[in-house]
């Protein structure tokens, strides 16, 4: 979309210009820590996948259980994506360290599937959750989503990560302006990432 191409690069010249720090994406991964809420924006799914995973097993390393829950891809083909990413997923899972789930969809009341919140309650912590959600293609699924980032009280925990991961690529220009700046102002660090190797991590506070 080169509406959200274009203001990834407005973004990154406002933010050089001021005292906030910006990074690439992959750099700024590395640094996230605990206690941060995060929004990761992308188009290329398999970039943002790179990123993702990088936080993934950032947090394995640290000896931090993980949680990588989708809405819509199940966990084999997750599972598949990170063995060819790198990650050692039969020996993280068999330490238990490592979970991954499909779950309902918070505007699908009849699903038969676990919630993020079912899954997180029997992760201990400390812990890192990347989760991806359904793309926001209706008025309806929009204002679904912003009240859901309402109710992000385990952003102050000191130990959890959460990150928000995000496809922009077919979302309308309507719908992008209603819902980018109000869901950003709930996040401690937003990645703009749209393609590969290309893009800027903000720590917004």
């Amino acid at each position: 979309m080169d509406y959200f191409a274009s203001n990834v690069q407005y973004l990154a010249r406002s933010f050089r210009s001021g005292v906030i720090m910006i990074s690439e994406p992959s750099r700024f991964v590395d640094s996230l820590e605990l206690g941060r809420h995060v929004l990761l924006c992308y188009e290329e799914p398999e970039w943002a996948r790179h990123l993702e995973f990088r936080i993934i097993e950032n947090g394995l390393l640290e000896g931090e259980h993980c949680v990588y829950v989708s809405i819509e891809d199940s966990p084999e083909f997750i599972e598949s994506q990170m063995e060819d990413y790198g990650i050692d997923v039969k020996g993280f899972k068999k330490k238990k360290m490592l979970h991954i789930h499909k779950v309902a969809s918070p505007i699908d009341a009849k699903s038969d599937l676990p919630t993020i919140g079912d899954v997180l309650s029997k992760v201990p912590k400390p812990y890192r959750l990347v989760g991806r959600t359904y793309k926001l293609d209706s008025q309806k699924k929009v204002k679904a989503n912003l009240d859901i980032e309402k109710q992000g009280s385990f952003a102050a925990a000191k130990s959890i990560m959460f990150v928000c991961s995000y496809d922009m690529g077919d979302i309308d220009l309507d719908l992008l302006r209603l819902w980018l700046p109000s869901v950003m102002k709930k996040h401690h660090d937003v990645i703009f990432a749209p393609r590969t190797g290309f893009g800027i991590g903000i720590p917004m506070r």
